[in-house]
């Protein structure tokens, strides 16, 4: 059921049983290096402070840069749980932007954004660049 969620909007989110209020605040997102060559790895940080108990998903999406320079996202699943009001949350992920058989890298800015029950809550870039 996850794959499916990751390409649902806000209204689909809430029919699973996820609340549609703002659940979060203070939210961010932050990539670190902010300029990569392809085949590098970036750490992505993020955060927010909960409001409520809540069952949250929290995800970061990638609008890749393709070969003719448009773009296309991909959402990715940080976590899927039960969240304690009145919390504050940081973590970070790796994310690995070496050429795979799925998917090539492009250079140019790509935008990372993170969505919490559906919503975007927050946004950063990275740049690409060549070896």
């Amino acid at each position: 059921m996850s794959d499916v969620v990751a390409t649902l909007g806000p209204r689909s989110v809430r029919a699973l049983w996820y609340s549609d209020r703002r659940l979060a605040q203070n939210a961010y997102i932050r990539v670190e290096p902010a300029e990569v060559a392809i085949g590098e790895d970036v750490t992505v940080h993020y955060g927010f402070e909960a409001t409520a108990e809540a069952k949250l998903r929290v995800e970061y999406a990638i609008d890749f840069v393709k070969a003719r320079g448009k773009t296309s996202q991909k959402k990715f699943l940080l976590t899927d749980s039960t969240i304690p009001g009145s919390t504050g949350v940081e973590r970070m992920r790796t994310h690995s932007f070496k050429d795979l058989s799925t998917r090539k890298h492009y250079t140019g800015d790509h935008r990372f954004t993170l969505f919490i029950n559906g919503v975007e809550v927050a946004e950063t870039s990275l740049r690409i660049i060549f070896n």
